[in-house]
């Protein structure tokens, strides 16, 4: 990137190959690892955008107004290296008037308990929030019962305690971060491959999306083609 600024970067292609991608995915491993100073640089700029986004001073260290989450009154971060060779931070921000929500939660009133606990919650689940959906229309393929629907129709969440396993050192090797096909076990035909991963999710719905990229493209074709055959025969009249 650094390398060929005010050049044109050719991004990569939504409808290139599962090979492309591996191959892609080892050459800027490789890259990585031969150039990390590069990687570092783009990992500043990166941590640059999120300070702003908090709306913390990147350089000065200090709050700068009012960010995503309102204000930001302090900043820390941690950061380290991956098993791939890339870097990632740990952050923690401290917003302005979170210590008077803290302490309203341990309220001897029950009620001012119960209602803190509800701005609580509403709070995070409007900022932290994430989900498999990708879009609301998406449907996937699990081609271990051949059931296809959208994402949340097909698969169902782990409860609680199977998150609570994930974190421990030694459970989570056996969770996995899967989740289980409800249709799979509606039928009573539970195996290996009726629990998929996050990564398998990311898979699924990816080529999904190719699937729809292909048809757009398809049909802009034919639009193309119908628009040239219009201008001929105007011409011929």
């Amino acid at each position: 990137m650094y390398a060929n600024q005010g050049k044109e970067i050719v991004t990569p292609e939504v409808d290139r190959s599962e090979a492309d991608c591996i191959t892609d995915f080892e050459l800027r491993f490789k890259k990585r690892t031969q150039y990390p100073g590069a990687c570092s640089l783009d990992y500043q700029a990166a941590m640059q955008d999120v300070s702003e986004l908090l709306g913390w001073d990147y350089k000065r260290n200090c709050r700068k107004g009012i960010g995503m989450y309102e204000r930001c009154d302090a900043f820390a971060r941690g950061n380290e290296e991956q098993g791939r060779g890339t870097l990632h931070g740990h952050c923690l921000f401290w917003l302005r008037g979170f210590d008077k929500v803290r302490d309203s939660l341990f309220e001897q009133d029950p009620d001012k308990r119960q209602r803190s606990r509800e701005e609580m919650e509403k709070f995070v689940d409007k900022h932290f929030c994430s989900n498999y959906e990708y879009s609301s229309d998406l449907e996937v393929t699990h081609n271990q019962c051949h059931k296809i629907g959208k994402i949340v129709d097909v698969f169902e969440e782990v409860d609680d305690q199977n998150l609570r396993d994930c974190r421990s050192e030694s459970l989570r090797l056996e969770c996995q971060g899967k989740i289980q096909c409800m249709f799979c076990k509606e039928d009573g035909k539970m195996s290996d491959e009726s629990c998929i991963s996050t990564v398998n999710h990311s898979n699924m719905a990816l080529a999904s999306l190719k699937k729809i990229v292909s048809v757009l493209i398809l049909i802009q074709m034919s639009l193309q083609m119908m628009l040239i055959i219009l201008c001929h025969v105007k011409d011929v009249t």
